[in-house]
């Protein structure tokens, strides 16, 4: 989206702030992510402020490449990654994890969480879709406590626990059960 960085600003501003302009228009809410077009080229910014340029000769630029090439770099090359501390079989699918007999996938696209799916035994459908529904488009980062996720979407046996636990480790949070 291509933005206004006063009106942008404006949204955190608290409307008694003594730096809000009288008659200032309302904010815009909560932005992930914006771009601004400058005079060579294309600036994003993110909400830690960390900025993306994006440069080419003059004699190429276009307003149009830069909106065209930063949606191909953006949906395009969205870099995937996958963690195990378990070696991977020809069989199995990238992502899948491995724990004594469960699986579990998720699915994680810029931070944000686009699919999962737990595999235990007499684990139902109704289960993983139900943990599907409580993850989806929740940040990684967010989430604290796996095993309170698990159990929320009627995931409650000692297999499922115990792999609610090692996602919690791999992922380098602290434990919240004691």
């Amino acid at each position: 989206m291509e933005v206004n960085l006063g009106l942008l600003n404006a949204a955190s501003t608290p409307a008694n702030s003594p730096s809000r302009i009288e008659n200032e228009p309302p904010g815009l809410g909560d932005v992930d992510l914006v771009r601004r077009r400058s005079g060579g080229g294309t600036v994003f910014h993110d909400g830690g402020n960390v900025n993306w340029t994006v440069i080419s000769p003059a004699a190429t630029f276009t307003r149009d490449k830069h909106a065209e090439m930063s949606l191909d770099w953006t949906y395009l090359q969205t870099p995937q990654f996958t963690f195990s501390d378990l070696p991977l079989r020809p069989e199995q699918k990238e992502g899948e994890i491995d724990y004594s007999d469960a699986k579990f996938r998720l699915d994680v696209r810029y931070g944000a969480v686009t699919g999962c799916q737990l595999k235990t035994k007499g684990a139902t459908t109704q289960q993983n879709e139900r943990l599907a529904q409580i993850l989806e488009k929740q940040h990684l980062h967010d989430i604290k406590d796996w095993e309170a996720v698990f159990k929320e979407a009627g995931f409650e046996t000692k297999e499922a626990i115990d792999m609610a636990k090692w996602v919690q480790s791999m992922l380098s949070i602290p434990s919240q059960s004691s």
